[in-house]
């Protein structure tokens, strides 16, 4: 999420406003040329044109403004379905693209734009598993979210579901075999599975077993 601004900062963000409320793209160029004449006549903000540049590229960094963008970091959510989308992906970290499509009933376009804003102003992350663009809340967990995708993921639900039923373990082979999966996909899940803590391989042999440390509570996960 964005820092939190200095004096010189705060004190510099109205007239950048301002300036915005003209229905102007922030232009670095012509807004420096603006403040740089506003603060000359009005006195109330001493900062030369070097100043100004730089309190400028601070807000950006700080991802308050965006050049080529109307918009400021606190008007992002006043936009009712922006933050109905936002509030969504908070309440429901992780979730894919056609979810929120689905739940909040709105066109495909609509929400591709919304999304745009949220990630370029830092509300939101995303990241891409298994071809799903998942999407959460900026402070949330990224290791949470991987951690989720896989304790609902089918394949990964069906692999921890036999594991459970064999105290023995089992190796990759035989959870190919039983699973009728290729072993490519055993391959790919048991090895997300073992990075998140869902199974583990015990005195670094070839066979996995299921965690027995692992609670329903602290994973979310359904085993059967």
């Amino acid at each position: 999420m964005a820092e939190i601004l200095t004096e010189i900062e705060k004190s510099v963000y109205p007239y950048i406003q301002d300036f915005l409320s003209s229905n102007r793209l922030l232009e670095v160029s012509r807004l420096t040329s603006y403040l740089k004449v506003v603060f000359a006549n009005t006195k109330k903000v001493n900062l030369n044109k070097e100043g100004i540049s730089h309190t400028i590229e601070n807000l950006m960094d700080k991802k308050v403004i965006f050049e080529g963008t109307r918009l400021t970091r606190d008007e992002i959510l006043i936009n009712a379905k922006r933050n109905a989308i936002y509030t969504y992906i908070c309440e429901n970290p992780g979730v894919y693209h056609y979810q929120i499509v689905k739940e909040l009933g709105l066109a495909n376009h609509i929400i591709n734009w919304h999304i745009q804003a949220l990630l370029q102003f830092d509300f939101i992350k995303e990241l891409r598993i298994d071809n799903h663009q998942l999407y959460y809340d900026s402070n949330y967990a990224e290791d949470r979210v991987i951690n989720n995708y896989y304790s609902r993921n089918e394949k990964s639900n069906q692999i921890l579901d036999y594991l459970k039923k064999q105290p023995e373990g089992c190796s990759k082979t035989q959870l190919a075999k039983e699973l009728g999966m290729h072993p490519l996909t055993i391959k790919k899940y048991t090895d997300e599975l073992v990075k998140n803590a869902f199974i583990v391989k015990k005195n670094s042999g070839p066979k996995l077993f299921i965690n027995e440390n692992l609670t329903t509570n602290s994973h979310d996960i359904r085993i059967a």
